[in-house]
């Protein structure tokens, strides 16, 4: 263990808060650390509010997705760049549900724009919401880390005890 990684734990102990909540703010220090590739001490406020606000803008774009179009968390979170067509304004779900047919759903102006400046963010050819990382991964974000990231860093309740659509499909 670091000397600095050490001294965050003692400090951490010292004000009292639980064994959970320590690994959990550990685990968060690790993972900016780990983003740009260099220790705490050495990640400039800039550097630090571009990771918060680009950590935001991506939950802000998902769920304002999944609730403006009706969209299921598989089926957003799998969305690929093309899926989104601007000139008719509607994007395209691809294996839906049941594994039915495609579908188009109309797509609000207020949605693409907030999609086109998450997208400005992370730059992945491929996928509209690409997993952990700088965009450089081909795998869609994953059910766990939006679960996770929401409930423990964003103070948002778990999405996924509650009924997020109202329809039985």
């Amino acid at each position: 263990m670091s000397p600095l990684r050490k001294r965050f734990s003692e400090d951490l102990k010292l004000a009292g808060y639980s064994k959970r909540t320590q690994e959990s703010y550990i685990y968060s220090v690790s993972k900016l650390a780990q983003y740009w590739s260099k220790s705490p001490e050495n990640i400039s406020n800039e550097e630090l509010r571009q990771y918060l606000l680009f950590h935001m803008l991506r939950y802000r774009a998902l769920f304002t997705l999944i609730y403006s179009c009706g969209l299921r968390l598989r089926e957003a979170t799998t969305l690929k760049v093309y899926n989104i067509d601007s000139q008719r304004m509607t994007v395209k779900v691809e294996n839906g549900k049941g594994g039915y047919d495609d579908r188009y759903i109309p797509l609000p102006y207020a949605t693409l724009d907030l999609l086109r400046a998450y997208y400005r963010t992370h730059g992945n050819p491929i996928l509209l919401f690409p997993g952990p990382g700088q965009g450089e991964k081909n795998e869609p974000v994953s059910k766990h880390t939006i679960s996770k990231n929401n409930t423990k860093y964003h103070g948002c309740p778990n999405i996924f005890k509650v009924e997020v659509r109202m329809s039985k499909s």
